[in-house]
This record gives C-alpha cells, sequence and structure tokens, in this order.
C-alpha cells in the first residue's frame, strides 16, 4: 500500500485500528487525534509548498 500525496484522513477512515469488539466511544478519540495529526500533516505541506 502506497500513500497518496496530498490525502489525509481521519477517524473511522484511518481503519486497522478496531475490527472486533469495537468499544464505544473511542471513534471520536481517534478521530481527535488522527485529526490532529493529519491537520498538522496538511498544514505543514501547504506551507512548504
Amino acid at each position: 500500500m502506497n500513500p497518496i500525496p496530498g490525502l489525509y484522513a481521519a477517524g473511522e477512515l484511518v481503519g486497522g485500528i478496531f475490527y472486533y469488539n469495537y468499544p464505544s466511544g473511542t471513534g471520536l478519540m481517534s478521530g481527535a487525534v488522527f485529526g490532529k495529526i493529519a491537520g498538522e500533516s496538511a498544514a505543514e505541506a501547504t506551507v512548504s509548498r
């Protein structure tokens, strides 16, 4: 699997975190964590152009 330049994802789109026995409320936390990381990466990529 190769990364797609300029494509950023967060939350349930990231996938692979929980497959079975999905604990409730974890989608909000993974969305917050990966959203922050994706947002910082997108901002850095925009500034460095």
